[in-house]
């Protein structure tokens, strides 16, 4: 899915995070968020697998408050999430929105081609004005 999340500019001299690589993983796992419309819920799994986090760097962003454990067992919340990135909601009104448009766009297209040629030598489609 074609999109992008939020990172403050000042997340390089704000953040509470003692490793590089927990930082890294704070970004990729908001990007991961962002491109699977999740909320900020990612599990375990995912981040283990998917973005080959350590249980290091997860203790490290869990301990510095950046990712919170979810209730269900087995994921997490990135705390904020939904303060700087989209819902999965909003994403979804965004994309409603943008077919709606362009099917407007199809259909005026259409009605420009549905409009028949007149010749300014055909006389019989000009209108008698006297």
């Amino acid at each position: 899915m074609a999109g992008y999340a939020r990172l403050s500019n000042g997340f390089w001299r704000g953040t509470a995070i003692p490793h590089r690589s927990a930082a890294l993983l704070y970004v990729m796992a908001i990007s991961w968020c962002s491109d699977h419309a999740s909320d900020g819920i990612i599990a375990d799994d995912e981040l283990l697998y998917v973005l080959n986090a350590s249980d290091g760097d997860v203790a490290d962003l869990v301990a510095s408050g950046l990712l919170l454990r979810g209730s269900d067992e087995g994921c997490y919340m990135i705390r904020n999430y939904l303060k700087y990135q989209n819902s999965s909601r909003q994403i979804d009104e965004s994309r409603e929105r943008e077919r709606v448009k362009k099917r407007r766009q199809r259909e005026a297209r259409q009605d420009i081609a549905n409009v028949p040629d007149v010749s300014p030598k055909d006389d019989a489609n000009v209108p008698d004005v006297s």
